[in-house]
Formats: C-alpha cells, sequence, structure tokens
C-alpha cells in the first residue's frame, strides 16, 4: 500500500513539474556563444515571448510547411512589441502584439493589443526580398554592436525551407552602418505591415 501511494506521489509530482516548469527554448545554444551577456540576452528574449504567448520558431522549424518571420522589438522605456507573418499556400497573415512590461519576472504582464490580420503576397514578397538581399542573410560580415543604457533590442528570426535563422541588434537606426541600417528598415517595414503606431521607433 506504501509503494502504491509512493507511485501515484511520484506521478503527481511530475505532471505538476511538466505542466508548470517546462518552458519552450526559443533559440539554439549555439547562437549565444559569446561571452559579452549573450546568455542573460536569450533569456530575456525567450521571457518576453513567452509571456506573449508566442510559440518557439526554432523548435517547430522542423515541422512546418510554412514560412515564418518573426520581429521582436523590446525598447527600454516603452511597451514590448512581437510582430509575427506567416505565408502559407493560402495566404498571408501579421500577428501583432504589444505587451506593457518592465522586463521583470515578478511582474504582472498585460498584453495591450493581439492583432490578427491578411497583408498582401505583393507586400511581403518586397519584404522578403529586402531580407534576402540584405547582408545579413548573405553572410556578410557582421560589424559590432555594443550595449548601452538606453535604447532598444531588435530580434529578427527567420523560418524558411525548414531552416532556422536568427539575428538580434541593439539601438539600430538609419544613421548606423550599412548592416544594422538594412535591418532597421526591415525592422520598419514590419511595423508598417502591422498597423501598428508608435511615437518613437529607435
Amino acid at each position: 500500500m506504501r509503494k502504491l501511494i509512493w507511485g501515484v506521489f511520484v506521478i503527481v509530482c511530475m505532471m505538476w513539474l511538466v505542466t508548470y516548469c517546462s518552458t519552450s527554448v526559443y533559440f539554439p545554444n549555439s547562437y549565444y556563444s559569446r561571452k559579452d551577456g549573450s546568455s542573460l540576452a536569450k533569456e530575456y528574449f525567450a521571457q518576453a515571448l513567452d509571456r506573449m504567448n508566442e510559440p518557439s520558431l526554432y523548435q517547430t522549424a522542423l515541422n512546418t510547411s510554412s514560412s515564418v518571420y518573426r520581429l521582436l522589438w523590446l525598447p527600454s522605456h516603452d511597451d514590448a512589441v512581437v510582430i509575427r507573418i506567416k505565408v502559407s499556400k493560402q495566404n498571408v497573415t501579421i500577428r501583432s502584439k504589444v505587451l506593457e512590461w518592465d522586463g521583470d519576472k515578478s511582474s504582472n504582464s498585460i498584453i495591450k493589443a493581439n492583432i490578427l490580420k491578411d497583408i498582401s503576397a505583393k507586400d511581403m514578397s518586397e519584404l522578403a526580398l529586402k531580407l534576402e538581399q540584405s547582408d545579413w542573410l548573405r553572410g556578410l560580415g557582421r560589424p559590432n554592436n555594443s550595449l548601452e543604457f538606453d535604447g532598444s533590442y531588435w530580434v529578427f528570426e527567420i523560418v524558411d525551407n525548414n531552416k532556422y535563422r536568427v539575428i538580434d541588434r541593439w539601438s539600430i537606426s538609419s544613421k548606423s552602418n550599412k548592416f544594422d541600417e538594412q535591418l532597421y528598415e526591415i525592422g520598419k517595414d514590419f511595423i508598417e505591415l502591422s498597423g501598428l503606431d508608435f511615437e518613437h521607433v529607435y
């Protein structure tokens, strides 16, 4: 009888752990091999995506027939934003979410906006072409990207032909180097397609 009770107890504990302690793996460990705080950044990005109930593109890359493009924008002093575009044989959709969040694990997070709409194949083709022609996807040299106190993270993810790619940059703008300027313009295209309106995009 004691063995039966103990067995039931162990099963219940395992179910609790699976339900409450398992988390999605949002990024490959190999991407964060530098010794400059990248592992902390990865946790920060994953936490924001989890709070917005976003799927892991990295985990689903091998099991999807769709192409998916996602921008995670994390300003220092504003709401967190995620914009995800899904390209399927039927249509092209864009989902945009805005999270009231200060990056504190203990704080309550409120999703202020969660909008899903269709976009035209033409608009998506233009964005995909910009990405394909960017120095990032062409594999050209990546300049250093120093961190400062104020600014924002830009995290771009792509799943296409079951291949996953990701890059993050800090405080890019139209006045950055060519590599970052291209990503900034692509990020602005994401925001424009989403229909979200922000006073400052930095």
